[in-house]
């Protein structure tokens, strides 16, 4: 981990902790990146992630390579936890997709949506290949000076790459 100033720079990986170990790692890391929720996996055996994230204070942002999983985030556990914030997906390679409300987001490369914490959700992540990859910021609604109902109309609402100024934007 590096601090410089009020960021925090830090890489986690599941090939440091032995194999039985490692879901249940990434179940708890996941749970404080995004809000706790109920991570389950339909495969068996090994699971390798990694993540770079830097918190910035109130916004935190992460770079995320992982197999297939599921992600479900309940009444229950936005009871037990609600953080107020919004999560920025973009998706980097595979697909991923998040139910939330009446709203269902499917992403391909380079898609982007938003979604609320603290509303229920149910998310897949689909590799490409072995691995998916995503870019995910975190950050208060309080921060977002935008009303409320306004948001809510583009929760688990794609923005696809292949339309408007991410068509034209140069990908690396």
């Amino acid at each position: 981990m590096t601090v410089k100033g009020a960021a925090v720079n830090m890489v986690l990986r599941t090939h440091d902790l032995p194999v039985g170990e490692r879901f249940a790692f990434w179940r708890e890391v996941s749970g404080r990146m995004v809000a706790p929720m109920d991570l389950r996996r339909r495969e068996t055996g090994d699971f390798w992630a990694a993540a770079r994230l830097i918190d910035l204070g109130t916004v935190l942002v992460s770079r995320t390579t992982c197999p297939a999983y599921e992600a479900v985030r309940t009444p229950r556990l936005i009871r037990q936890s609600d953080l107020e914030s919004y999560q920025l997906a973009l998706n980097l390679r595979g697909r991923s997709s998040v139910s939330q409300g009446r709203q269902d987001a499917c992403l391909g490369r380079m898609d982007m949506m938003l979604f609320d914490t603290s509303r229920p959700f149910h998310g897949q992540v689909v590799p490409e290949g072995t691995f998916a990859e995503g870019v995910l910021m975190a950050f208060p609604r309080a921060l977002l000076p935008v009303p409320e109902c306004q948001v809510r109309r583009l929760i688990a609402t794609p923005c696809r790459a292949t339309r408007g100024s991410a068509r034209s934007s140069p990908v690396s």
